[in-house]
């Protein structure tokens, strides 16, 4: 069973690309800004208000963290947060598993 998390970020394509770059960015340990986490997924996939509401609704249900700038205080950025981070890595692992198992 996937966890909620992972439901949001996979009831469309936008979302699921949106993310595998998040997260991939994430691990590079890239500062991520709402341009920047916007920017990750290709305009043809989305208009700029759709990237805006699916971070911010993300925002919202907990699954990233927004903060401000330690160097501008107006400037937002963006961090999967610990149960993001968990759902992603155990998901991917018993999808891993699944598919190691089946072989």
């Amino acid at each position: 069973m996937k966890p909620e998390s992972l439901n949001f970020f996979q009831a469309d394509a936008y979302r699921f690309y949106f993310l595998m770059s998040f997260m991939n960015e994430h691990i590079e340990e890239n500062e991520m800004s709402q341009e920047y986490a916007i920017s990750l997924v290709p305009k043809k996939y989305a208009s700029r208000i759709k990237r805006l509401q699916v971070l911010k609704q993300a925002v919202t249900l907990g699954y990233i963290s927004e903060k401000s700038s330690s160097i501008d205080k107006r400037r937002r950025i963006y961090e999967p947060t610990e149960i993001l981070i968990k759902d992603f890595l155990e998901y991917s692992e018993s999808i891993l598993r699944d598919n190691s198992s089946s072989a």
